[in-house]
């Protein structure tokens, strides 16, 4: 119990720190992003934020396959208590001797306890420290993707508006001062 205590004392703080990477990237990445829209007042810095991106790709390879991992150990774990589960009431089933069978029951019961246990420690864990911070991290990215759509969407209608203006110059040259901006 101490050696799966210690493990997940271990990818608790994994997690933890998994966790303050992704704030700490989400923060980068949604300032690069609203940068590169040019909805924010500071300019320039392309080569940080090209490195920004860069890294926020590699982030978001990690956390895509350590949600798979954790799904997988998760199932693991789910797997190994019902196997635990299956010997003990195998053994049980086994022994004929009464004495021997007292102890039989005994293991199964205390191995149900301990397998509903571990199952519900390591299922808060991964719950706290890792598919929630997975999903704040989703969470923010429509965020950002909804804001960078917003601002297309108005760098589409203001290319509209110059090109048409741009051809009402063109076609009505005597009226170029009214079309032009000023």
């Amino acid at each position: 119990m101490s050696i799966l205590k210690a493990g997940l004392d271990t990818l608790k703080h994994r997690v933890s720190d998994a966790g303050n990477a992704i704030r700490d990237a989400q923060k980068h990445v949604t300032s690069a992003a609203l940068e590169a829209a040019g909805m924010s007042e500071r300019k320039g810095g392309h080569e940080e934020d090209l490195d920004e991106v860069l890294e926020h790709q590699k982030l978001d390879a990690f956390l895509r396959k350590a949600y798979a991992h954790s799904d997988k150990y998760m199932r693991a774990m789910n797997s190994m208590c019902e196997m635990s589960r299956s010997l003990a009431d195998e053994f049980k089933n086994a022994i004929d001797d009464p004495s021997l069978q007292e102890v039989a029951e005994q293991l199964v019961e205390a191995n149900q306890v301990a397998a509903a246990q571990q199952m519900q420690m390591v299922g808060q864990i991964l719950h706290r420290h890792v598919f929630k911070p997975f999903r704040v991290e989703v969470e923010g990215r429509k965020d950002v993707e909804k804001r960078l759509l917003d601002r297309k969407k108005v760098r589409q209608d203001y290319d509209a508006y110059r090109r048409k203006m741009t051809a009402q110059m063109h076609s009505d040259p005597a009226n170029r001062e009214v079309y032009e901006a000023t």
